[in-house]
């Protein structure tokens, strides 16, 4: 018996694709009209999936929909807008803008004052150099 489903899957393949007149030429007429009612049940099953989905979509909205006006009351009787993870979150980033405002910024010539203009480079190998504009470089 499982060798037969798989047949009629591929027969119920063809019978939708080409028609049940083709699949009763090319399979015979029992096998055709057997893939037939394959195919008619599982338009059944899907119908009644869309149906259960269209169900459970409207409940989904009424839910949320009841949350969306549950919430609306909290805030007009003086709760907070967002939740304690929220309120968490929010002040973690305050702090890290806070520090970063503190750092001091360092002025581009700082880094200059490290190595002066003028002062030849001097590397583990190789000779000094002498260029201080990088474009007069080959």
């Amino acid at each position: 018996m499982p060798v037969v489903i798989p047949v009629l899957g591929v027969i119920g393949r063809f019978v939708a694709a080409r028609g049940l007149k083709k699949g009763i030429q090319k399979y015979g007429k029992k096998k055709a009209k057997e893939a037939q009612k394959q195919l008619e049940k599982q338009k059944e099953a899907l119908a009644k999936k869309e149906a259960v989905k269209a169900q459970t979509a409207g409940r989904e909205a009424e839910i949320t929909r009841k949350a969306e006006l549950a919430k609306e009351a909290r805030i007009a009787q003086g709760a907070p807008r967002y939740g304690k993870q929220s309120q968490i979150r929010s002040a973690e980033t305050r702090k890290v803008q806070a520090r970063k405002a503190k750092e001091p910024k360092k002025d581009p010539e700082y880094y200059l004052k490290e190595y002066p203009e003028g002062i030849p480079l001097k590397f583990s190998k190789g000779g000094l150099v002498k260029y201080t504009d990088i474009s007069k470089m080959k």
